[in-house]
């Protein structure tokens, strides 16, 4: 590697909107930098950059929609779990951000899955869904994930990495939905 250049992954998806295909590659490249030291061992990426890729909210892509494959067209419709009355103000303020946002929406689906607040380590609270009995119905997707030992063998030598973490990455993908 060159001493004025850092090494990216970069992940791009080729999606055929005719069959549905998605094709991911996930790439390794060197990158030139001018404004870090030899030292450094991260950077901060300034989130003004761009304010649609760089956000605090999450979006849902346009790109692309997930398909659930299920085994049975019977929907799942789990009991409500009890949420204690103490709690009953995080679900709503939650379920209000999640509407606001348009991650989730109103329906009148026969399917329905329990919700769950959890403590997280740093004392604030997790919305759940418990999607179990739905997993049960998922038909398994055999497509190949990216080999993980090829990818890092290209790591081998190199100094410096970055790393880029989703806000709420499991809210950005629209569920394709279901004729009834």
């Amino acid at each position: 590697m060159v001493k004025d250049h850092v090494l990216a992954v970069v992940s791009s998806a080729v999606i055929d909107t005719d069959s549905d295909q998605v094709d991911v590659y996930d790439e390794i490249h060197e990158i030139p930098f001018t404004d870090f030291s030899e030292n450094a061992e991260h950077i901060d990426v300034n989130p003004n950059l761009d304010e649609k890729v760089f956000t605090i909210s999450p979006a849902c892509t346009d790109l692309l929609e997930h398909d659930i494959k299920l085994s049975s067209e019977t929907p799942i419709r789990m009991k409500p779990y009890p949420i204690p009355y103490s709690m009953l103000d995080t679900v709503n303020i939650e379920a209000s951000k999640m509407l606001d946002l348009g991650v989730i929406e109103a329906s009148t689906s026969p399917y329905a899955s329990s919700i769950a607040i959890l403590k997280k380590k740093n004392n604030t609270n997790r919305f759940c869904i418990d999607f179990r009995s739905l997993d049960n119905q998922t038909l398994f997707d055999a497509e190949p994930m990216a080999n993980a030992e090829e990818i890092f063998s290209k790591l081998a030598g190199h100094k410096y990495f970055s790393r880029l973490n989703l806000s709420k990455g499991y809210w950005i993908t629209v569920i394709r939905e279901r004729q009834t």
